[in-house]
């Protein structure tokens, strides 16, 4: 997809899902990518995939910079993978590559953010193109732009290193997602030239625009502002009024610590300090963009407008996974408010986050959604 921030919830047909490209590997692949792969087969009497990131050796200009990822199915049997927004499989400026620049100083991630379902609901419940299936041997070959997913300009011209993500799922017995271990190659190539991204900013306006949407889904729309605005109010009186250890900050934030309550308070702050954050931004009902078991994304670098997809229409209006509380979701993830991450996805993970990892919690836009929603309520 392109560089955004989207939700998911139930799985849906993508309109504009990218086309892959599906074969066996050829004869004419190259001595030593022929090795890389016959190793792989040889140990992978288990499910095993290997990722090559491939491309030019010399790019001059950002919008020029475009690298393949071929994932090979090196096991002995089928694989139905599934084409999360996280992995290689999604043509999505998501946040699926690990990228090391010339001072070992990654770019800034500016692509798209998503609120998803899960891999588990996917696996159960998915449609065909929620997949990629892989025979033995068979392969596909992936193209990203990395223009729209990277601001390569702090981190400079010079050598970069690419690795794709390498965590991938498929489906198992009983329909359930199961992880897959992989063999990964990255890429190194030279940028040069006019590192500048591109600027697609719409700005804001008075009042909530909207863009192919009809009655009846603008109308949904008001009072899922509505319904987000108060939960941003709510959970700012509540982390004002208690600024030492409660059971609902160490839920979803973990641990109490003067900084990080600092850092979640900001970024609910954040979404009010314009005064008309919701009620102004531009509301996209094409679908353009949309995979299956999307709610929502935005470009994180485009404030204030917010892509919906399907199952954001069949979300409650409030409560967990609301309208109300996926637009929370999606406006921390603009630059220009708390540029949080999708790090962990649903309550469980968000659970455990907040109580491994709370500093990556304070991260997570799943972790601020259910803070505000608050259901069942916690004090």
């Amino acid at each position: 997809m392109p560089t955004m921030n989207r939700e998911r919830l139930a799985p849906t047909p993508a309109s504009n899902y990218p086309p892959m490209r599906l074969g066996l590997v050829p004869r004419t692949t190259l001595c030593a990518f022929l090795a890389f792969l016959f190793w792989g087969v040889m140990v992978s009497a288990s499910p095993a995939l290997s990722v090559v990131v491939s491309g030019p050796g010399i790019v001059t200009n950002v919008k020029n910079l475009r690298l393949n990822v071929t994932v090979t199915n090196t096991g002995q049997e089928t694989l139905k993978l599934i084409n999360d927004p996280w992995s290689p499989l999604t043509t999505s400026p998501t946040d699926s590559f690990l990228i090391t620049g010339p001072t070992k100083i990654s770019p800034t991630f500016i692509g798209i953010s998503v609120k998803y379902v899960g891999v588990d609901y996917i696996a159960a419940n998915g449609t065909s193109s929620a997949f990629t299936v892989l025979g033995p041997g068979e392969f596909v070959i992936v193209t990203h732009d990395l223009s729209k997913g990277y601001n390569f300009k702090e981190s400079g011209p010079g050598k970069y290193t690419f690795h794709a993500a390498s965590l991938f799922h498929y489906v198992g017995s009983g329909r359930r997602a199961v992880p897959i271990n992989t063999i990964t190659r990255s890429h190194q190539l030279t940028l040069r030239g006019n590192l500048s991204p591109v600027d697609r900013n719409p700005g804001v306006h008075e009042f909530a625009m909207f863009n192919n949407c009809t009655a009846v889904q603008q109308t949904n729309i008001e009072s899922a502002i509505t319904g987000a605005r108060t939960y941003v109010s709510n959970a700012i009186s509540f982390l004002s009024s208690h600024n030492t250890t409660n059971t609902r900050y160490t839920t979803w934030f973990g641990a109490f610590k003067n900084t990080r309550y600092q850092s979640v308070l900001s970024n609910f702050t954040s979404l009010t300090t314009r005064g008309n954050e919701f009620s102004a931004w531009l509301y996209d009902c094409s679908l353009v963009g949309c995979d299956p078991g999307d709610y929502a994304y935005v470009d994180t670098d485009v404030y204030g407008k917010v892509y919906l997809c399907e199952s954001f229409w069949t979300a409650p209006a409030t409560g967990t996974n609301s309208k109300a509380g996926i637009l929370v979701h999606e406006g921390t993830h603009f630059q220009a408010t708390g540029h949080t991450r999708d790090i962990a996805i649903g309550k469980r993970a968000c659970r455990e986050l907040a109580n491994t990892k709370p500093g990556k919690a304070t991260q997570n836009a799943d972790s601020y959604e259910y803070f505000a929603e608050n259901t069942p309520p916690l004090k």
